[in-house]
């Protein structure tokens, strides 16, 4: 299932950051991500978009964190192979 696949890869991009402290904006760019995760009988939330909020992730840890910012690609490409 994508949603428990995508709970997965959340957690995982969590995880990559191992002992590092996250800032308080990934953190809120990472609980973002979550929010966007519901049933399809469930309302999506409107804001921010969850492309939106990936795309500002990568370019936020792509430097110091490329296992990260390549996990969170890779939710990008999922999200974008389910029509989202």
């Amino acid at each position: 299932m994508p949603k428990e696949k995508l709970l997965n890869l959340i957690t995982r991009l969590h995880d990559s950051f191992g002992d590092e402290e996250v800032s308080p904006q990934q953190q809120q760019l990472l609980d973002d991500m979550k929010l966007h995760i519901h049933n399809i009988n469930e309302p999506a939330p409107t804001d921010p978009d969850m492309l939106q909020t990936i795309e500002t992730l990568i370019e936020d840890i792509e430097e110091d964190h490329p296992k990260a910012a390549g996990l969170a690609r890779d939710i990008m490409e999922i999200l974008v192979n389910i029509g989202i």
